[in-house]
């Protein structure tokens, strides 16, 4: 049942991508990623776009983040925000934000497009606040449609992972560490953990051993593999450096393994 509701959105998703519009354009690339991501605080929604490099190469992309509203007239008025920006190997970032009321009644349509240096988009996202139910052009039809089949394959994807005994270690870090080095390097790595959102299906553990002379070691641990391992320093800006090098490390084995994943259901 999976793999015939991933087909159909599969074939779906490629056709969408033939629409002449811009709207239309959602990339099969699987090395970039863009995401529009919403915080509501009951006043404003705070839309942030993001992107992540799922390659082993640092990337050089331009992004165009765009708001568009329409009135109750269909007169639309869009603004832009764009650079160019680099991402390091499994690197995160946020590009930029914009905010709207929470009771704005007019339709909105956030729109992120990340391009290569061709010039060719890589990476999308959309988000819609207010849509017109009524329209029954074919795109508004096709966007509602292709908005449905990713929830569904959201959900479909939420289940599978979380049906482990009843029991989900998503985003769970622990710490063995004996030293306020280690202490403060759990700190560090468990905040950015946290910050960046990625959720890994396994345990990440932070472990620190005894090295040589009076030097401890920390790893860093995804389930059983070591992904980081590093002396211990006191220095706060070393141990800055070695979360985030971990940070990316842990993330590259996660975005692995989906890949992984997705190539078993695929063959």
């Amino acid at each position: 049942m999976v793999l015939k509701f991933t087909n159909v959105f599969m074939t779906f998703c490629i056709l969408f991508c033939a629409l002449p519009s811009i709207l239309a354009q959602e990339p099969a690339n699987d090395a970039i990623e863009a995401n529009i991501e919403v915080s509501d605080n009951q006043e404003f929604k705070t839309f942030s776009a993001t992107v992540l490099n799922k390659l082993e190469v640092p990337q050089n992309l331009r992004y165009v983040f765009s708001t568009i509203k329409k009135d109750s007239l269909n007169n639309a008025a869009k603004n832009d925000q764009s650079a160019r920006f680099t991402l390091k190997p499994f690197q995160q970032g946020t590009l930029a934000k914009t905010t709207v009321n929470s009771d704005i009644q007019q339709n909105v349509v956030l729109l992120l497009l990340i391009y290569n240096l061709d010039d060719e988009v890589v990476a999308s996202d959309r988000v819609e606040l207010n849509p017109d139910e009524s329209s029954t052009s074919d795109i508004a039809v096709k966007m509602r449609l292709l908005e449905k089949l990713k929830q569904e394959s959201q959900s479909n994807t939420a289940k599978a992972n979380e049906s482990d005994g009843g029991m989900s270690f998503r985003g769970l870090v622990t710490e063995d560490t004996k030293t306020k080095a280690g202490r403060d390097f759990y700190v560090a790595f468990s905040s950015a953990y946290r910050l960046e959102k990625i959720q890994g299906d396994e345990v990440v553990s932070i472990t620190e051993e005894a090295a040589l002379g009076r030097s401890t070691k920390i790893k860093v641990l995804v389930g059983n593999t070591l992904v980081w391992q590093f002396f211990a320093r006191t220095k706060l800006d070393y141990l800055k450096q070695m979360s985030d090098i971990a940070i990316a490390r842990v993330r590259r084995y996660f975005i692995l393994k989906e890949r992984n994943q997705q190539n078993l259901i695929r063959y």
